[in-house]
């Protein structure tokens, strides 16, 4: 599953834009422009299938900090995301069945619906004296492959249509093909047609609807996004942290002693880091008797111990974490926040290569600062975020752009 465009209205310091992604992908732009600001839009999304509307908000700064300031108040606050799937990833699962068989009378044929492209928006306002935030409006829709699966006709691709589920509840399916867009005159998709809802609970996050949305729910679970805050791995882990890699990576020594004792993953984990960090012999993590973890590596130039994190460089301990998330966290998308930092020039070209190399099977984001980055990823994998005269942040892909010659001689 893959992120294929993200259009931004009123968020934070976008006015309105529309950002069309690819498997590798190198966020670059002046300091304030809006790089963060597009990656957060991600982790608000995550946010809210994990913690809610209003604790997702929160996390944002409040409401005054999730819109844009600059913005008129009575406009809607828009996210909308589109994603690519394949044949074997099924976001809307069920059969799609026409009323009169659901009634027992089995005159028309049953179909399983196949989805390939699914887009979610969400709009939210404040409304009313207390300023209370609503949902305005939301939607996921996505293409649909009917399949027949009639036992007494053969099995086939029969027509395609668009299957669209609205905030009120409601299913709509839209067939060109009339033969069958007739059997689904009341479609109902093992649900009832319409679903009472909360004004400020996402029907992505209603539990009569985990049904339709599990998939997408699922999606979220494999989207994460990494600041790293080197200082933290060199503190002791207690080995009561969770078991995926925080978006800080305080808890690495938990996640590298579990991919360490795995002896396929150790020799992955290995092979990578040493492409990397060639003077890195081995990695081990340390246990004390406070029962804390703490990572430690054996290097060429001390061949004959561990030297334990505290006392080794920021930039070793970021490659680290960076390695981790990039390769054994399972992630379908990969957001790093300037994963290139306290990184010596001479290794740039190889985490760019890994990176394109992940992104072959899952979808990778970076922010970065780093002219070399930007050398090595390719102009072809890079978006330039600006701020225009308004101060809104504008986004483009700067393959052959002006903007991105002055913006390569002038901010970086």
């Amino acid at each position: 599953m893959r992120v294929s465009n993200l259009t931004l209205r009123n968020f934070k310091s976008f006015k309105e834009v529309s950002v069309p992604f690819r498997p590798f992908n190198v966020i670059i732009g002046p300091n304030a422009s809006g790089k963060s600001n597009l990656v957060q839009a991600f982790q608000f999304l995550k946010d809210i299938f994990d913690h809610g509307l209003e604790n997702a908000i929160s996390l944002q700064g409040g409401w005054e900090f999730l819109r844009n300031m600059a913005a008129d108040p009575n406009e809607p606050v828009v996210i909308s995301v589109e994603f690519e799937s394949s044949e074997r990833e099924r976001l809307l699962e069920g059969v799609l069945v026409s009323r009169d068989f659901l009634e027992g009378v089995l005159a028309s044929p049953r179909f399983f619906g196949k989805p390939d492209i699914i887009k979610y928006q969400i709009e939210l306002k404040s409304q009313g004296i207390d300023q209370r935030i609503e949902i305005s409006r939301e939607e996921l829709a996505q293409k649909l492959q009917l399949i027949n699966m009639s036992a007494t006709e053969p099995l086939g691709i029969v027509a395609e249509g668009n299957a669209i589920l609205s905030r009120n509840g409601d299913i709509s399916i839209f067939i060109p093909d009339s033969s069958i867009e007739k059997h689904f005159d009341e479609t109902l998709i093992f649900i009832s047609n319409r679903i009472p809802l909360q004004p400020d609970v996402p029907l992505i996050t209603t539990p009569t609807l985990n049904m339709l949305v599990g998939g997408l729910r699922s999606l979220a679970d494999k989207i994460s996004t990494y600041d790293f805050d080197p200082r933290l791995p060199m503190r002791g882990t207690p080995i009561t942290r969770r078991a995926d890699l925080d978006g800080d990576g305080g808890n690495l020594a938990i996640v590298l002693n579990d991919i360490l004792r795995d002896e396929e993953k150790k020799r992955k984990f290995h092979n990578l880091i040493r492409d990397l960090l060639p003077h890195v012999k081995e990695a081990s993590v340390e246990r004390f008797a406070d029962n804390s973890q703490l990572v430690a590596l054996r290097e060429s130039y001390m061949p004959e111990r561990y030297i334990p994190a505290p006392f080794l460089s920021v930039g070793t301990i970021r490659l680290t974490a960076t390695l981790v998330a990039l390769a054994f966290e399972g992630n379908d998308l990969t957001i790093l926040e300037e994963p290139d930092q306290n990184v010596h020039p001479r290794i740039i070209s190889g985490l760019a290569e890994l990176m394109k190399d992940v992104s072959r099977n899952s979808q990778v984001i970076i922010t970065t600062h780093n002219p070399e980055f930007v050398r090595y990823a390719g102009i072809e994998s890079l978006i330039l975020i600006h701020r225009d005269k308004e101060g809104f942040s504008q986004v483009s892909r700067p393959a052959d752009s002006e903007i991105l010659k002055s913006f390569l001689s002038e901010e970086i």
